[in-house]
């Protein structure tokens, strides 16, 4: 009997240590998170609804702060608070600007014809100063004609009266003139001067040309395919 008790102990103390042993090896493994080996990048987030609608809202304004100043077809409508118009041009003459503006009128667009005087860089002018009176002048002037001297009397400004001796593009040929005018006993002047051009053309009033979509701009500059559209500072505001 004594032997059967120890037995059944011995059993059901190697029953207790195998399932001790087998079930800790059988247990899952928790997860251990690894501290990340680049300390100094930061990590990757997915953004949120709350987040994604932050960022529409943000765009929506960049687009609207756009959109005020913009005309409808992308240009600008003004540069810094001055507004810009729509112009079209160079008309060979009056007559011609004319009739495009009454083109524009047809279709309840208003419009200007302007005469714009545009810088031509500087030039050169080689000239005797006025003399004191038009006779005195006119004297100098038959002298010169009879020496074969290419000439003009001044007609009107602060050098009426005075003879031109001619007006050059390079400053190297206008020393040229005045040296040659010396040797002729003459004592000319040489000025710097900014010289000028007359262009004319018609201006839209201030956002007209948002009356009119590409297919009227079309048909309206059929057959002036010689002429520019161009924008610039409005000429009743710009100074």
């Amino acid at each position: 009997m004594r032997w059967i008790f120890f037995s059944l102990l011995i059993l059901n103390a190697a029953t207790l240590v195998w399932g001790f042993v087998f079930e800790e090896e059988t247990l899952p493994q928790q997860h251990v998170e690894k501290p990340f080996p680049f300390k100094n990048v930061e990590t990757l987030s997915l953004l949120g609804e709350g987040q994604s609608e932050v960022i529409a809202v943000a765009n929506r304004q960049s687009v609207q702060r756009l959109e005020k100043s913009t005309k409808p077809g992308g240009l600008p409508n003004k540069v810094d608070g001055k507004p810009l118009c729509e112009m079209i041009g160079p008309f060979k003459s009056r007559d011609a600007a004319q009739d495009f503006r009454e083109r524009l009128s047809a279709i309840d667009v208003k419009a200007d014809v302007k005469d714009l005087e545009l810088p031509a860089g500087a030039g050169y002018w080689v000239y005797l100063a006025p003399f004191p009176n038009r006779k005195a002048a006119i004297s100098q002037y038959t002298e010169l004609q009879a020496q074969k001297i290419d000439s003009y009397v001044i007609p009107k400004g602060e050098r009426q009266n005075g003879i031109s001796l001619g007006m050059f593009s390079q400053e190297n040929l206008a020393r040229k003139k005045f040296k040659e005018m010396q040797d002729r006993g003459l004592n000319p002047q040489l000025d710097t001067i900014e010289r000028t051009y007359r262009e004319i053309w018609v201006m839209l009033e201030h956002n007209e040309e948002s009356k009119m979509s590409d297919l009227t701009w079309t048909r309206i500059m059929e057959g002036l395919n010689q002429l520019e559209r161009r924008q610039n500072f409005c000429l009743d505001v710009a100074s």
